[in-house]
């Protein structure tokens, strides 16, 4: 035994040489047991079926020489061998009787010959026992040198069982009156055993020969993670740690690759250790974020370059110290009492925002993190905290807040409008109505024409709170510039500090803009309100408008507007100017130099973007203790001033119609002050207080009804839906939408839908509403 295992080792110097060589005596070893089995099924199936093919031809056959042995006819016997001797492999065949006599035989030339007539004997024997087939498989008998097999069937008839069964019905009995006999020639089922040990030693060594093959390729692949593990282990014993990843390489999963990995990942982790300590100590060192750590009575250990670097404290200075040093004194001394007592010392973290004070005595608010850090046994050792900068934070938040403000009173300013705007239609319709009901020279006329200019100045101040809060009209209107800067210019002196100066200079004869006229008036306040502010002390603010034309290459203080026309309106205050710095971020959202809870830095912002969505441009210019002057150019549209007039024009003509009209409102005073509008014009009118009773009249009196007047804030059922009710019932219902206050994106959606025509916003004057009408009217 050791012997063989002496010359194993021999054979097999290597892990890999030694699987090979165990693999391939198992290949060998299967192809000889593959070779044995395919050899010895398939010279059993070659038997059974030689076997089954004797067995079927000899009992046919002895049932057919039934008649030929009974009549001892050696004519028919002869025929029925020779019929026999024509079947594949039969060498012999012949009758005997039942002593064993030859009756017939075939090939002839057997006649005459020594036959072995014992083992004949024997057979007939065996037959006459069984009265079946027998098979003598002895491949030799005496002198006959060719391997055969003998089948022996009996030849049987049905006799009558005695003499007096001759004429009579007695019953007949099955007798053997004689042998058949078959030999089947053996040699060609030998030639095929050997064909088949051919064919199986062919197969069994191609299958040991691709085995082979693959068990070589297989056991290089298996074997190159151990192979590489090895190189590896040689390499790291002399200090070269590079080679690591050489038996990283391995992707297997099996344990050799398991291995490997395991083995590579221990290097590593002996490799690395030093360089992840100094890597996270450079990375904490450098961390954005201030890092301190304490021991557990909380003296300082450890400051990051961060740390270091803002509170100007070093690691020196701080040492067997406490953070109470950073204490700004706006925590009392309960708050760090309970931090340390309830929290941190409990084993607990804590975070939270805190001011402190730094070495120069600057303060700013800091998040915090403090986070105790426990030993292997579970015991406080030390206390972790990382600080943030959050005083921009902090700002912005407090921008945020005042924002949410403005919001919310945007929010109010349009809630109050929309019943300010019905008691403004109730009064400014009621003054119009009136003043068509008197002359001129009344002395009362100018009371209510007083009464319908005051009414028109509350709606104006309504629209400027709805443009503060953004809302209101949702489609662009004819402008005149210079009647708005006048509007503003009284505002102004209204409110403004009188030891403010305000200019105006308004050039003549102006061409109207397109716009909205509420967001247009918003951009000029704020212009204003920030030459205010900018003048605490007092000064003098210049309010000027005319009209500019570029052509070519010509450029306005640096801005590169297109060629065409413009109306440019200045405002230009004696205040203290700006730096350049804060000119270039002067249109940025929440950017103000006013001090926190002065300011927004949204009112400049906002202006910018409503003059670029009206394809307008701004400019300023300014010099520190110089004041400035903030340009607005507005692009005229051609055409514009003809259009608005002959509008004006068409309001009055347009007046008077015989046309049923269904005024909705749910207030009374406006449904009774608009029924007696619509029929001093002329127009027979309906009245209904909500959505819901204006579609049963509009199912009763729909053809009858050429126009409805519909208000879309409503109890029960408003506008909106009102209107798509009706419009079901008749798709090409005319509706004028009207409130005080609707949100654009409503109104569109209506319009954009054929849900309803046109929109008009209240308070409105009679002759607005009669063109409006009018307008619709025309349209098919």
């Amino acid at each position: 035994m050791k012997n063989i295992k002496k010359l194993f080792d021999f054979i097999a110097s290597s892990f890999y040489s030694k699987v090979l060589f165990v693999v391939i005596a198992l290949l060998t070893a299967t192809a000889g047991t593959l070779s044995y089995i395919l050899i010895h099924q398939g010279m059993d199936s070659a038997e059974k079926n030689l076997l089954s093919r004797g067995s079927s031809i000899t009992r046919s056959m002895a049932l057919a020489g039934e008649l030929a042995v009974y009549s001892k006819n050696k004519e028919l016997m002869d025929s029925l061998l020779q019929y026999i001797m024509q079947e594949p492999g039969v060498s012999e065949a012949a009758f005997y009787d039942t002593d064993g006599l030859v009756l017939s035989i075939k090939p002839d030339n057997l006649y005459g010959k020594n036959y072995p007539a014992k083992y004949v004997a024997i057979a007939i024997r065996k037959v006459k026992e069984s009265m079946t087939l027998f098979l003598d498989k002895s491949p030799f008998k005496g002198d006959i040198s060719r391997p055969h097999y003998d089948f022996y069937a009996p030849v049987t008839a049905f006799l009558p069982g005695g003499e007096a069964a001759i004429i009579t019905d007695a019953p007949k009995t099955n007798i053997m009156i004689g042998v058949l006999e078959v030999r089947i020639d053996g040699y060609e089922l030998q030639k095929g055993k050997l064909n088949l040990v051919v064919w199986a030693f062919g197969i069994s060594t191609g299958f040991l020969i691709i085995g082979c093959i693959a068990s070589v390729f297989a056991l290089k692949r298996f074997t190159k993670p151990l192979k590489a593990l090895t190189i590896t282990a040689s390499r790291v014993a002399k200090g070269d740690y590079s080679a690591v990843e050489y038996a990283c390489k391995s992707s297997s999963h099996d344990e050799i690759g398991v291995l490997a990995r395991e083995f590579c990942r221990m290097i590593r982790t002996i490799q690395d250790r030093d360089m992840q300590i100094l890597t996270l100590t450079n990375a904490v060192d450098k961390a954005n974020d201030m890092i301190f750590m304490t021991d557990r009575t909380g003296k300082f250990i450890y400051t990051n370059k961060t740390f270091e670097e803002t509170t100007g404290y070093s690691l020196e200075d701080l040492l067997d110290k406490k953070p109470v040093i950073l204490k700004s004194g706006a925590q009392p001394p309960e708050f760090y009492k309970n931090l340390w007592k309830d929290t941190l010392n409990t084993g607990s973290a804590w975070s939270g925002e805190t001011p402190i004070k730094i070495k120069n005595g600057a303060e700013f608010v800091c998040e915090v993190s403090i986070t105790p850090v426990h030993d292997k046994h579970g015991k406080l050792s030390n206390f972790l905290a990382i600080m943030r900068d959050v005083t921009d934070k902090k700002r912005l938040e407090n921008k945020l807040l005042q924002v949410q403000k403005l919001e919310t009173i945007g929010t109010l300013a349009g809630g109050i409008s929309h019943d300010f705007n019905n008691i403004l239609t109730g009064v400014i319709g009621a003054a119009s109505l009136l003043k068509t009901k008197i002359s001129k020279d009344d002395k009362l006329f100018k009371y209510v024409d007083m009464v319908e200019q005051q009414g028109y100045r509350g709606a104006k101040l309504v629209h400027q709170l709805l443009g503060f809060a953004r809302k209101g009209k949702y489609r662009f209107e004819p402008i005149d510039i210079n009647l708005t800067l006048s509007e503003l210019v009284s505002f102004c002196r209204e409110t403004f500090d009188r030891a403010i100066e305000i200019t105006e200079k308004l050039e003549q004869n102006l061409p109207l803009v397109e716009g909205d006229g509420n967001q247009i008036y918003q951009v000029f306040l704020n212009l204003c309100v920030n030459a205010r502010d900018a003048m605490p002390g007092g000064g003098a603010l210049f309010i000027r408008s005319m009209l500019v034309e570029k052509n070519g290459d010509v450029v306005y203080l640096g801005l590169n507007i297109p060629p065409g026309k413009y109306v440019c309106v200045v405002v230009t205050d004696t205040g203290s100017g700006m730096t350049k710095e804060v000119q270039d971020r002067l249109f940025e959202p929440f950017f103000t130099t006013k001090d926190i809870g002065k300011g927004t830095g949204l009112g400049l912002a906002m202006s910018y973007g409503i003059v670029k969505s009206h394809k307008g441009h701004i400019a300023v210019y300014s010099e520190r203790g110089m004041g400035s002057s903030f340009k607005v150019y507005l692009p005229v549209t051609l055409g514009m001033e003809k259009q608005f007039h002959a509008a004006e024009q068409e309001e009055v003509k347009q007046m008077g119609q015989e046309k049923t009209i269904l005024l909705v409102d749910d207030e009374p005073v406006l449904r009774e002050l608009g029924k007696d509008i619509l029929e001093h014009a002329g127009y027979k009118v309906y009245l209904a207080k909500n959505g819901e009773e204006a579609i049963e009249i509009y199912m009763k009196k729909g053809s009858d009804i050429y126009l409805i007047i519909m208000d879309m804030v409503m109890p029960n059922m408003a506008g909106r839906e009102a209107s798509e009710a009706i419009h079901k019932i008749n798709p090409d219902a005319k509706i004028i939408l009207s409130s005080g206050y609707a949100e654009d994106f409503i109104v569109r959606d209506l319009i954009k839908n054929n849900l309803a025509r046109d929109f008009i916003q209240k308070p409105y004057r009679v002759t607005e509403l009669l063109s409006k009408m009018e307008e619709v009217l025309k349209k098919p």
